[in-house]
């Protein structure tokens, strides 16, 4: 009963407002389903959900494909990937400034943020 309804008002107002997450309790951020459904409406959502999911790599390339910035919040090691880096930078040039630190040079990456 009201576990269900509260569980099907949380993921109404993540469609809605995929920042609500911040206002969640723990364990709801780092339920993968809801926190999908989080990064899919806002990428930067991603800065509320839980460090294993700021670590899973389909979780932040949802949140970066609708926002390239999230990668912001993605963790060091998904930081260091060119190909996650590219998702990102591809959607927002600005991006690169959240890549690790070779990828900042890599002259590819580069010049797609310069775009």
């Amino acid at each position: 009963g009201d576990l269900k309804r509260n569980f099907e008002f949380q993921v109404r107002a993540l469609r809605r407002r995929g920042s609500t997450l911040e206002f969640l309790e723990a364990p709801a951020r780092g339920d993968e389903h809801l926190v999908s459904i989080a990064v899919s409406s806002e990428g930067g959502a991603l800065e509320f959900a839980s460090e294993a999911l700021q670590d899973n790599d389909a979780m932040v390339l949802a949140a970066v494909e609708q926002c390239g910035l999230a990668l912001r919040f993605a963790s060091a090691r998904l930081q260091q990937l060119r190909p996650l880096v590219r998702r990102a930078v591809l959607r927002d040039g600005r991006a690169l400034a959240y890549a690790g630190k070779a990828l900042k040079e890599d002259w590819v990456l580069v010049s797609i943020a310069a775009r």
